[in-house]
């Protein structure tokens, strides 16, 4: 469950899993904001290198959509995608 406004997903930029931001240990501030993760492994993964974690392009509009934020993500054979 996530406690965000009603309005603001907060997800997993690694896995796109939905997760609650009350978890202060699997958090990471990077340039300003703050991810939130669903497991030390998704934030490790992307301590590592955050940079293919920040954004994703919507493949139907085109539009570059957050990760933490996208309102929907889909997985198919073992790829996300993000949309807007």
């Amino acid at each position: 469950m996530v406690s965000a406004s009603p309005h603001q997903i907060q997800r997993d930029p690694v896995c796109g899993m939905t997760v609650g931001t009350e978890a202060k240990e699997r958090s990471h501030s990077h340039n300003g904001e703050v991810f939130h993760f669903c497991s030390s492994s998704c934030q490790a993964k992307f301590t590592a290198g955050p940079d293919p974690f920040i954004e994703a392009k919507d493949l139907v509009c085109g539009m570059t959509v957050q990760r933490k934020s996208a309102k929907q993500m889909a997985k198919h054979v073992g790829e996300s995608f993000y949309f807007c």
